[in-house]
């Protein structure tokens, strides 16, 4: 058993396996240990390369991953809607034909003024509840809640398929503002 700070001053070497063998880590004059750092491109072994100020630039990821950020430009049509209501189903937003809705976040304000039963959630295409982001019950005296929901990755959401808010009582409103994008 060892105890304390390591000594990186008095390593003897390093050493990395290639295939079968250990070999030694090339260090410069200075001692700055030297790497090459390689990955597949499709069927072909790339080098990846430092900018001139000798900094790595890389996007390390799964081969071929489709990247969606709510941030980008032209990556799809921006949604930032919002829609409030009690007594009853309120839909926030309907993913357009042909589109999906990439979710990136939510935020719900729960204005209570009465005891009741809640949610927001998603909606498939023939208006059957699929699943809640929030689904609770009130109490008389509660205080106003505002919850935020964050999706990363971002959550996808299907064509014509709708984000709603409901409630039994017109005292218990619900705010629900969505964020993302459409393609």
């Amino acid at each position: 058993m060892a105890s304390g700070r390591p000594d990186w001053y008095s390593s003897v070497a390093m050493h990395g396996k290639h295939n079968n063998d250990y070999i030694t880590v090339n260090v410069d004059e200075l001692g700055n240990m030297l790497a090459k750092i390689q990955g597949l491109f499709g069927a072909t072994l790339k080098t990846i390369a430092v900018d001139t100020n000798g900094i790595m630039k890389a996007n390390l990821a799964v081969q071929d991953l489709d990247y969606l950020n709510i941030l980008s430009e032209g990556v799809g049509d921006v949604i930032a809607t919002s829609n409030y209501g009690g007594n009853g189903i309120v839909v926030v937003h309907t993913v357009n034909p042909g589109k999906t809705l990439y979710l990136g976040l939510l935020i719900a304000t729960l204005y209570i003024n009465i005891a009741g039963n809640y949610w927001v959630g998603v909606r498939d295409d023939g208006a059957v509840e699929q699943y809640h982001f929030l689904k609770g019950t009130s109490a008389v005296g509660q205080p106003t809640q505002v919850i935020a929901i964050p999706f990363s990755p971002v959550l996808k959401i299907g064509e014509d398929w709708d984000i709603s808010l409901w409630s039994n009582d017109a005292s218990l409103l619900i705010n629900a503002f969505v964020f993302g994008y459409e393609k």
